[in-house]
């Protein structure tokens, strides 16, 4: 039934249970209440093609924000020799090869990818705010086009400490894309497609993590390789900037009525049926409704006033903080380890990427099946053992290596999914935004750390694994402490996590 259909019997309903002032309940009848413009995006039906077609035309920026992320699993790399490989591509350059990064220099190749991380967080931190300010699209175009020059002026780089520079500005373009779009997209489909938006946009950030396979191995410049893998974000800034409207609900909850309608009307050229025929009255109704959106603001910031006295929710707060990092440790740390192991290190890079697409198929239904904790904590355990197993496997059995590395990468992307669903069921609505954007802030700790845990190596080849493997089961055991969340009604307030604990 639709959003409008049922404002409707609800009004007729009251004219059965109520005796007196028959003429305005029949007018009532006639009305249609809409209080957020999720109701006015269900009325759109989660079929219409113009919200399809956005979806998938949004996706893809996680297709071009991945490459500039993970390139410097080839770009950084020493070379092309790894465990049991010959050498090949003797005329392949590196950021290592140019820049002689060798003996007491090494770690200037890892501070580079260090240096992405680091500017992610302060782009993490900042851009969001600004999209909430002026607005998703303007931020998202910004971003992909300062990515596409500082890359394509990277490559010009003739010191290390320039080229480190230029990353860092790139990783602070790089949530503008990411986060932004994501906030973007959400909030201009129903939410019955929200589900299957974890899965396009998962499909997308795959195929752009696996299409640097293919690239790295053609393309023996590292600097050629950084500009092919950047340049994609101007060309997408430019489609956006001609296809791509701002999110609907940022225009509504504005102010920007005239714009939020020619969004609507536009939704409904693409639609072929007619159910959406009360999209007008309700966007009319929606328009002079704002005492909600008081009422929300006024809620959260009694919610924020309230948090030090909750040591319940700061106690599974520390603990999500905990999971998000140590997925963004281990998933980056074996992500740029990649290239590392036995075998063709472009196949291995591939398969890695290939290896996440059952993590974005099947969670969704396991969760539902099995419930959130004891999948967050299974997967954790997966990775980790698989991990800690590594090591213990001869060199001379590469395919088993390779086999439990996959494994372990598997777990963790399946972990990393699940913890963005789990968390937001822990966390209450009054603070549900603030705490993701925090959790997602201090992960980028570490990613910051993942490129140095190589160093490790010098003590012992198989540290690198054993801490990785570590960090995630350490994660699994700590998910124990955490509260099921199938089933439950979402909590609103931190009362309702109190009373939820008890």
């Amino acid at each position: 039934m639709s959003t409008a259909a049922l404002a409707l019997k609800q009004s007729r309903s009251s004219l059965r249970h109520d005796s007196d002032g028959v003429e305005q309940l029949i007018y009532d009848t006639h009305a249609i209440a809409c209080e957020n413009a999720d109701q006015i995006l269900e009325e759109l039906g989660p079929r219409n093609r113009y919200i399809l077609f956005m979806t998938l035309l949004l996706s893809f920026a996680w297709a071009v924000g991945a490459m500039p992320i993970m390139c410097s699993a080839f770009i950084v790399s020493s070379g092309d020799c790894n465990e049991e490989t010959k050498c090949e591509h003797e005329n392949r350059t590196t950021v290592v090869s140019d820049f002689n990064l060798t003996d007491e220099r090494q770690y200037l190749a890892d501070w580079t990818t260090s240096a992405f991380m680091l500017g992610n967080m302060f782009g993490a931190s900042v851009l969001t705010h600004i999209s909430d300010r002026i607005g998703r699209r303007p931020v998202l175009l910004l971003s992909l086009m300062t990515l596409a020059i500082v890359g394509s002026a990277s490559v010009l780089a003739e010191s290390i400490h320039l080229f480190t520079f230029g990353r860092f500005l790139q990783g602070i373009c790089s949530p503008g894309i990411c986060l932004v779009v994501w906030v973007l997209g959400y909030e201009c489909i129903p939410i019955t497609l929200r589900g299957y938006a974890t899965l396009i946009y998962g499909t997308m950030w795959v195929i752009g993590y696996c299409a640097l396979a293919p690239m790295a191995y053609f393309i023996t410049n590292w600097r050629i390789l950084l500009l092919a893998s950047t340049l994609p974000a101007g060309i997408l800034a430019i489609v956006f900037f001609f296809l791509v409207p701002e999110s609907l609900h940022f225009l509504v909850v504005n102010g920007k009525n005239e714009e939020a309608m020619k969004w609507v009307k536009k939704a409904q050229k693409y639609d072929r049926s007619q159910s959406n025929k009360n999209v007008g009255k309700m966007m009319e109704a929606l328009f002079n409704s704002t005492s909600k959106r008081q009422e929300t603001k006024h809620s959260k910031s009694l919610g924020i006033d309230e948090l030090l006295s909750n040591k319940i929710f700061i106690f599974y707060s520390l603990i999500l903080t905990f999971l998000w990092t140590s997925d963004t440790f281990v998933y980056f740390g074996i992500s740029l380890y990649t290239t590392r192991l036995a075998g063709n290190k472009y196949w291995n890079y591939a398969i890695s990427g290939i290896i996440e697409m059952p993590a974005y198929l099947f969670a969704p239904a396991v969760l539902d099946n099995c419930g959130r904790k004891p999948v967050v904590v299974w997967t954790h355990f997966l990775a980790g053992f698989s991990l800690i197993a590594f090591i213990l496997v001869p060199n001379g059995m590469g395919w088993l290596r390779t086999s439990l590395w996959l494994m372990g990468k598997f777990g963790i992307s399946c972990s990393f999914i699940c913890i963005f669903v789990y968390g937001s069921e822990i966390f209450p609505t009054t603070l549900r935004n603030v705490c993701i954007g925090l959790c997602s802030v201090i992960a980028r700790v570490g990613g910051i750390v993942a490129p140095y845990v190589k160093l490790l190596e010098i003590v012992s080849p198989q540290l690198p694994m054993v801490f990785f493997g570590s960090v995630s089961v350490a994660a699994g055991v700590l998910t124990l402490f955490l509260p099921e969340t199938k089933g439950h009604a979402l909590p609103s307030s931190l009362s309702d996590i109190r009373e939820e604990s008890k």
